[in-house]
């Protein structure tokens, strides 16, 4: 496989470019199922949200090489 679907909650996440409205942005993930992600999206003009997505809908922001950013967990 190309690219890594798999998401874990804490990872740092960017919407695809080719997604309406928010493609580019940046967010956490804060919960996985079978189908979708839920991301809760930084910065803006609005107050930080969580917005569902598709898992090929997302990629992970690399720190390094091969490996996912991580925020810290609670």
């Amino acid at each position: 496989m190309a690219t890594d679907r798999s998401f874990e909650r804490g990872d740092v996440v960017k919407v695809n470019e080719n997604v309406f409205y928010y493609g580019g942005k940046t967010g956490t993930v804060q919960a996985v199922n079978i189908q979708n992600v839920v991301v809760r999206l930084q910065g803006g003009t609005s107050t930080p949200r969580n917005l569902c997505f598709r898992r090929w809908e997302l990629h992970h922001v690399e720190t390094a090489p091969g490996e996912a950013a991580k925020v810290g967990g609670r």
